[in-house]
């Protein structure tokens, strides 16, 4: 299989049945809110098929399902401004996600920013980990407004720890950011920004909100949280 070379923006790379490799790439004879197209290649068979961003949107990064040939793509509004999708400012506002179905090609819109909250404020945009996914592949895990929330792949259903986020809060942090699951599932871990410093504390809770563990130090960090593999 030969392929031409192209500009990649971010590769995604490969599906739960290591059949498929994904990744955004740019396409500069496009306008600007459609120059970031995601290409999934079948290694097997050689098939490549191109997605366009949605209607005003712009891909910024995706998560591959761990069990099904499904993609979840997180999105900014292209008129929140030129310096997307270039990252010449760091963090980029989160608005939507979108959820490809390989098997069936259809592309879902999961979650949006209400139109009054866009190109507003980090803070009330969604914030992913490395691996939003739980291990069966049924849950997302994401903040929102720095709440820590889920969302039920086949219902659409959503459940922010409100009463998590209160505490937190109380207790003068700055509520949670970019949660990661660990790999059986039991943890989310996510950082806890100070709320006067330039620092996080990493933390980590059960999925159901109980057991919430802090850690002693803060620490400065702009890569996201990684689980040690199960052994």
């Amino acid at each position: 299989m030969q392929l031409e070379p192209v500009v990649s923006w971010r590769v995604l790379g490969w599906s739960a049945d290591s059949k498929r490799v994904a990744f955004l790439k740019w396409d500069g004879e496009r306008s600007y809110a459609e120059q970031i197209l995601l290409e999934i290649i079948n290694v097997t068979t050689g098939e490549q098929i191109i997605y366009e961003n949605p209607s005003g949107n712009i891909w910024l990064d995706g998560y591959w399902s761990p069990t099904r040939n499904q993609i979840l793509l997180s999105g900014a509004n292209a008129a929140c401004g030129p310096d997307i999708p270039y990252q010449s400012q760091f963090p980029i506002i989160i608005e939507s996600m979108d959820l490809i179905d390989l098997d069936t090609g259809e592309t879902t819109r999961l979650q949006e920013m209400p139109d009054d909250k866009k190109c507003v404020s980090v803070r009330q945009g969604y914030r992913l980990g490395s691996m939003p996914w739980s291990p069966d592949g049924d849950t997302l895990t994401y903040t929102s407004n720095r709440q820590l929330c889920f969302l039920d792949i086949l219902s659409q259903e959503e459940d922010c720890l409100e009463d998590l986020y209160l505490a937190i809060t109380d207790a003068g942090y700055g509520g949670t950011n970019s949660p990661n699951w660990s790999p059986d599932g039991r943890w989310i871990a996510f950082f806890l920004p100070h709320p006067d410093q330039y620092g996080e504390f990493v933390s980590a809770i059960h999925p159901d909100g109980t057991d919430l563990r802090i850690s002693a130090h803060m620490a400065i960090s702009e890569d996201p949280l990684i689980w040690a593999p199960m052994r």
